[in-house]
């Protein structure tokens, strides 16, 4: 027991075992991306989720005020819509995101409004692997925001009157029935 013992053999598994942790680290970086490229994923997804809630409470309030809000503000500043406009600012700078009215005709029978929301993104939502909301609620609740641009990103939405059809005044006729 008395025999020295190489020098070879006392750092051979303390190598093996740097190695092993050291490729444990590239390949989860290879798979997943840096913790920077998370960060910059994760940020850009809050956006595109503030952007989606900002669309229906703007939607929501446009519909029931046959007007579109004037600004971010009015939504905010209003009870019943002030949950859809809490973040209307960006997660990382905490800048305001960017709102406009394009068009605003609510008030005729078949009234039509637009208007337009812009953020700025890190990356592009195609750098994520596709869609970062992939859910289709049909045409009438269609997801802009599963898809955006690296940089200034904007969208514009077009809002229609809940009925659409033409009100109609009942006829003296119509009340004999």
């Amino acid at each position: 027991y008395k025999k020295e013992v190489a020098p070879l053999a006392l750092w051979m598994p303390i190598a093996v075992l740097s190695l092993l942790a050291v490729s444990g680290i590239v390949l989860g970086f290879a798979a997943g991306g840096s913790p920077g490229e998370e960060r910059a994923r994760k940020f850009d997804s809050d956006r595109a989720g503030d952007l989606r809630q900002l669309s229906s409470g703007i939607e929501s309030f446009a519909r029931d005020n046959r007007r579109l809000p004037s600004d971010l503000a009015e939504l905010k500043n209003d009870s019943r819509y002030n949950y859809y406009a809490r973040e209307a600012k960006d997660p990382e700078t905490e800048d305001a995101y960017s709102y406009r009215v394009v068009s605003d005709n609510l008030l005729s029978p078949n009234g039509t409004a637009a208007y337009e929301l812009c953020a700025d993104f890190s990356r592009s939502s195609a750098e994520f692997g596709g869609e970062d909301y992939p859910y289709d609620y049909g045409s009438e609740y269609d997801d802009v925001w599963s898809e955006y641009n690296k940089g200034r990103t904007c969208k514009q939405k077009e809002v229609k009157t809940a009925r659409s059809s033409t009100i109609t005044t009942p006829t003296q006729q119509d009340l004999q029935i």
